[in-house]
């Protein structure tokens, strides 16, 4: 399955991309294609046809990590004032 997100970069390629096998992903690359792209394209093998749901636990779980990692540069913004 290919996917291309819009207006996302080389960061999230790589959050991504540990994810995608961390779910269940057999095969995975995240990449943006040209230096002069402005999309991220997602290509991901499965062992079966989920490769939908394998993306989009891979994308929550990336979205939990990126929140918990906030709250810590918060809580050190915090602790420096």
């Amino acid at each position: 399955m290919r996917v291309q997100l819009p207006d996302q970069g080389h960061t999230l390629a790589c959050l991504l991309r540990a994810a995608l096998f961390e779910q269940g992903a057999t095969e995975a690359a995240c990449v943006v294609l040209h230096p002069q792209d402005t999309h991220l394209t997602i290509d991901i093998k499965t062992p079966s046809d989920d490769a939908h749901a394998v993306l989009r636990k891979a994308i929550l779980a990336v979205r939990a990590d990126v929140k918990e990692l906030r709250k810590c540069v918060q809580a050190h913004e915090s602790f420096l004032k």
